[in-house]
C-alpha cells in the first residue's frame, strides 16, 4: 500500500503538469508587457459563448464538449514580436506538436498535439510584416473533425 500512495505522489505533479497550456510560459512572460495581450476563454465562458451561436441546446452541449479553452496572444511591437516568435519556436520543439497545415503566403501554420487521431490541442501561429498572433484550442478533437472544420472554412 505505501508503495501505491508513494507512486500516486510521484504521478500527480505530472499529470497536472499536463493539463497546463502548452501557451502558459509565453503567456506567463509577456502578459504585462506593453503590446501584447492575452486573452483567455475557459469553461463557463465558452459554453456560453457557444450556446449564444448554436442553432439549439443540443448543438451547444455537442461542441462544447469537445473544447477545453482558447488562449490568444497577440503582439503588434516587432520588438517584443522577435521574442516572441524564438519562444514559440522552442515550445513547438519541445512540445514535440506536430505541422497540420503550412500556409506561407498567408504567415499561417497549424500544429497539433494529441495521438492516436485524438488532438489535444491545436497550435495556430501566425506571423503578419512582424505582428504575431498565437492561438491556442484546447480540448477533445479528432483528426478528421478539425479536417471538416478547415474545409468547411476554406471552401
Amino acid at each position: 500500500m505505501k508503495k501505491f500512495i508513494v507512486l500516486i505522489a510521484l504521478l500527480l505533479p505530472l499529470s497536472v503538469m499536463a493539463a497546463e497550456p502548452l501557451t502558459s510560459t509565453i503567456a506567463d512572460k509577456y502578459d504585462q508587457t506593453e503590446g501584447v495581450t492575452v486573452v483567455n476563454l475557459e469553461g463557463a465562458m465558452l459554453q456560453a459563448m457557444i450556446a449564444s451561436q448554436a442553432d439549439s441546446i443540443e448543438d451547444a452541449a455537442e461542441a462544447a464538449k469537445y473544447l477545453n479553452a482558447i488562449r490568444v496572444i497577440t503582439c503588434e511591437k516587432k520588438s517584443i514580436s522577435s521574442k516572441i516568435r524564438k519562444d514559440v519556436e522552442k515550445l513547438i520543439k519541445k512540445a514535440k506538436l506536430q505541422p497540420f497545415v503550412d500556409m506561407p503566403e498567408e504567415g499561417v501554420k497549424i500544429y497539433t498535439q494529441g495521438e492516436d487521431g485524438t488532438i489535444a490541442a491545436i497550435i495556430v501561429y501566425v506571423v503578419d510584416d512582424g505582428d504575431v498572433t498565437l492561438v491556442e484550442i484546447s480540448g477533445n478533437f479528432s483528426s478528421e473533425m478539425i479536417n471538416d472544420i478547415i474545409n468547411i472554412n476554406i471552401a
